[in-house]
């Protein structure tokens, strides 16, 4: 459905160029809700801002519903513009207009009757939980009263692709949680293809099916959501997910954490569970087989993609630097994700 290939994108101001996206390829399937996310001036919002041309980028191709968008006429971009669907942090509705005629505007200026407008209108009002606001104005509308009015005004020229840029970070938690729901009940209900940008991993773990990482205006790490969360592959992914779903240590662990094994020290793990293996007694089996005491520091489950995803460090305590080297090589090969972090007096 979209499908961007070596994307170059430079502004060129007083200073030094700036090379906001530096040959980027995406391929968002038909149907799917496809996350970008990465740091502030990672280069996401150039990057989602070229799939409609409102940033023209300087080399590649943008492919959206089988067509290069690049290569259209002017009169060609603005009939395939009506198949994108594009939401912002800000809202930007017009304050003088009601809900019903700012979801309206795009059939308006469309030129479609109002008796068709009425048609097309009433029922994404209804989609969208805004039928009692239709005579509201948006000073009368709460935050996500606003998005949601933005949501229905995207989808007005019944478009195959919705671009979300930042569209909940204005937002407070439980209004994004009502927001992101919306967009899953969007794309289960219309099949909506949607491509959305972000710097929340919440956003990323509630709603999309797969994500890009970027960083410097280059795509760093991408796949599906799960094994993203689960085993993360880059430097920059590991800190976004330890960020957002590991509690820190405290610090009268980190203050005794050493680099290397020696005499009177343990292993420090982290250990990764996916799906079923969470429900599976492998540290009991470990400190059974093996005499070791396991103690747990912090452990918690997160659900992505309706999976369990589990989290935990422990400190394997063993009779001698042996005992716990046999422990930590039979608990590696198991089909967990161990890392060890360092080593730790008692």
């Amino acid at each position: 459905m979209i499908s961007l290939k070596h994307l170059v994108k430079t502004y060129h101001g007083h200073g030094a160029p700036v090379h906001a996206v530096c040959d980027v390829s995406l391929d968002v399937a038909e149907g799917r809700i496809y996350g970008v996310i990465g740091a502030s001036g990672a280069g996401k919002s150039t990057l989602i801002r070229c799939v409609n041309l409102l940033e023209r980028p300087d080399a590649g191709e943008v492919w959206v519903n089988g067509r290069d968008l690049l290569t259209l006429t002017d009169a060609e971009l603005r009939q395939a513009r009506r198949q994108i669907g594009m939401i912002f942090q800000h809202f930007n509705l017009l304050s003088t207009r009601s809900v019903f005629d700012n979801v309206a505007l795009p059939l308006e200026l469309a030129g479609l009757s109002r008796s068709d407008i009425v048609a097309r209108v009433q029922p994404l009002l209804a989609l969208t939980g805004l039928e009692a606001r239709a005579n509201h104005y948006p000073a009368q509308l709460s935050g996500g009263q606003k998005q949601r009015v933005a949501i229905a005004r995207a989808l007005a020229s019944e478009p195959k692709v919705l671009l979300c840029d930042e569209a909940t970070s204005a937002l407070d938690p439980e209004t994004t949680r009502s927001i992101l729901a919306l967009l899953r009940d969007i794309n289960e209900k219309l099949g909506l293809t949607i491509l959305l940008i972000t710097h929340e991993m919440d956003v990323i773990k509630t709603l999309c099916d797969e994500v890009a990482l970027m960083e410097d205006g280059a795509v760093v790490e991408r796949g599906p959501v799960q094994a993203f969360f689960a085993r993360p592959q880059s430097a920059t992914a590991k800190r976004f997910v330890q960020a957002a779903l590991e509690r820190p240590l405290p610090e009268t662990i980190l203050s005794r954490l050493q680099s290397a094994p020696a005499a009177g020290l343990d292993p420090l793990v982290r250990i990764t569970y996916v799906g079923g293996q969470v429900d599976a007694p492998v540290l009991s089996h470990l400190s059974r087989e093996f005499g070791v005491d396991v103690n747990i520091l912090s452990s918690q489950i997160e659900l992505i993609q309706h999976q369990p995803l589990g989290f935990m460090v422990a400190q394997v305590e063993a009779q001698d630097q042996p005992a716990a080297e046999t422990a930590l090589a039979w608990l590696q090969q198991q089909e967990l994700q161990v890392e060890v972090l360092g080593y730790v007096s008692r």
